[in-house]
């Protein structure tokens, strides 16, 4: 794949969890695609856990949606700077709902494979976004 190719691969899983629409995922993932996460979260270790952590996520946070803020790629991997956002409406890391407003800062090196995204590593701002929702 060329970089543009792989940069619109990523593009169109964020729109697709931004919109709700998880079914554009398919086809977009390997079966045991592993998202490796900021230490002391749980990452994932298949396509189908994937799409049930992205599910859980809409169920707690109204809105929910990815803003890509940065995207380059160079060989097989695609580095995103970007933020999950929406409004946090049910229980989230033990946390209940507040009714606030989050932004969640990322970012992400994703590597493809055969036209498909084989494994991701993550570091997010979740320590502040922690923070955020606990503030009175």
């Amino acid at each position: 794949m060329t970089p543009d190719e792989m940069k619109n691969l990523i593009r169109k899983c964020m729109t697709g969890f931004s919109t709700g629409d998880l079914s554009a995922l398919e086809g977009c993932f390997h079966d045991d695609y592993t998202r490796h996460v900021t230490p002391g979260l749980k990452g994932v270790s298949s396509f189908a856990e994937h799409v049930a952590d992205l599910r859980n996520r809409h169920q707690v946070l109204q809105d929910a949606h990815f803003e890509i803020d940065e995207i380059m790629a160079e060989g097989n991997t695609v580095a995103v700077r970007f933020a999950m956002t929406g409004v946090h409406t049910g229980e989230f890391l033990g946390i209940p709902a507040t009714g606030k407003k989050i932004r969640r800062a990322q970012i992400s090196f994703f590597h493809i494979r055969d036209g498909k995204i084989a494994d991701s590593y993550t570091v997010s701002d979740m320590y502040g976004m922690i923070h955020e929702l606990q503030k009175a």
